[in-house]
């Protein structure tokens, strides 16, 4: 039961970092670079800045899960779960498929693991 906590402090982190930004309609100082413009470019449902978000919270609570995978793969997790949530499918389905996207060569995502991303996706996707 570890990992609970952890999932819940990086809700709450996506969702704090979610509310900074929320204010904010001043352009960025720094130029994007290259890698994360073509993994923005690519996502469907989901601005950068909340790609971004996500990833860092992800890699925060869910190391054995990021282990191996790019910000762009995990970023895609959220895109493709906004896409699922988008098209109005049923909570458990999206659940699950999250375990099997979530997934890394070292670490299986448990049931509440899965459930703790898709709240932070829920959260991420408008």
């Amino acid at each position: 039961m570890r990992r609970t906590p952890a999932a819940f402090a990086a809700c709450a982190t996506v969702l704090t970092l979610l509310l900074a930004g929320c204010n904010d309609d001043k352009p960025a100082a720094s130029a994007p670079t290259t890698a994360n413009t073509a993994a923005a470019k690519a996502l469907v449902g989901v601005d950068a800045g909340r790609a971004a978000a996500f990833t860092i919270s992800f890699k925060q609570a869910f190391q054995g899960l990021s282990a191996g995978k790019n910000d762009g793969q995990i970023a895609q997790i959220l895109s493709d779960t906004c896409v699922e949530l988008e098209a109005g499918k049923a909570k458990d389905a999206v659940v699950q498929s999250i375990g099997a996207r979530a997934k890394s060569a070292q670490a299986t995502a448990t049931t509440d693991e899965s459930q703790a991303i898709y709240e932070m996706a829920k959260l991420m996707c408008s």
